[in-house]
């Protein structure tokens, strides 16, 4: 699922490239997500790949990611997500640093 979020976040903004500064922090609601789960299902990987902001190697994974997000945000009653650019990499790296001070 890495990227999955951010690759969500850059299509909703309709980034023509990836921006960082503008994804941290994006919201996206649960109900937007259903509806680009549904367009991207409907769309070849060569059609993905038209899309400005995806990423070369998430065109082929894109569906099962959003699913899976789809899916959790259901079970869980979220009504929205909040997309950072960070990824477990940062967090181990805080609680390493937590550790030693």
């Amino acid at each position: 699922m890495a990227g999955t979020a951010t690759a969500l976040a850059a299509i909703d903004l309709d980034l023509k490239e990836y921006d960082r500064r503008l994804i941290h922090g994006h919201v996206i609601s649960a109900g937007r997500i259903a509806e680009l789960l549904k367009r991207l299902a409907g769309m070849t990987v060569a059609e993905k790949l038209d899309i400005p902001a995806m990423e070369k190697g998430r065109a082929d994974v894109i569906i099962a990611g959003t699913l899976i997000l789809d899916r959790l945000m259901r079970y869980i009653g979220a009504a929205e997500l909040t997309v950072r650019e960070l990824d477990i990499l940062d967090g181990a790296a805080v609680a390493a640093a937590e550790e030693r001070i």
